[in-house]
């Protein structure tokens, strides 16, 4: 059921994601800003109906302690995200997002493995820092949108 609830909310943030880049001006002709958000929308619209279909597709058995830590980390997930966004406005993109990525790779982490862990891992911060820098040089030198 959670599947099934969280393919369709993945599904309409994508058909949202690409109605809402529809609506951006392009101040040049060809590559404009719409293009990146459109794809995410698209991928995000493909891979909900993926995971309705596949929740459609098999009921799977989960123990209720399974539930119980994977609803704590989506709610954990969406007040980092809140947090992560209104920092942004005060803490450099460069600071900010690899700190993010790290705490939410490190949630996921413990949810696979069904229990919360506190350990940092040095290996997943450094990856984290190196795709927060890959983000920051294409959207600032080839997209040129400026990230704080």
């Amino acid at each position: 059921m959670k599947d099934l609830a969280s393919g369709i909310v993945i599904s309409v943030l994508g058909i949202v994601i690409i109605f809402m880049a529809s609506q951006m001006q392009s101040p040049f002709p060809g590559f404009g800003p719409e293009v990146f958000p459109s794809a995410i929308g698209i991928l995000l619209a493909i891979f909900g109906g993926v995971l309705v279909l596949q929740s459609l597709a098999k009921k799977r058995e989960t123990r209720r302690g399974d539930d119980t830590l994977q609803v704590r980390a989506v709610v954990i997930t969406l007040v980092l995200t809140v947090f992560y966004t209104a920092g942004l406005l005060w803490i450099p993109f460069l600071i900010c997002t690899p700190v993010y990525l790290t705490v939410l790779i490190l949630m996921s982490k413990s949810v696979k493995e069904g229990r919360l862990e506190n350990r940092f891992y040095p290996r997943i911060f450094a990856f984290t820092v190196l795709v927060s820098g890959m983000i920051y040089f294409v959207f600032r030198f080839i997209f040129r949108v400026a990230l704080i």
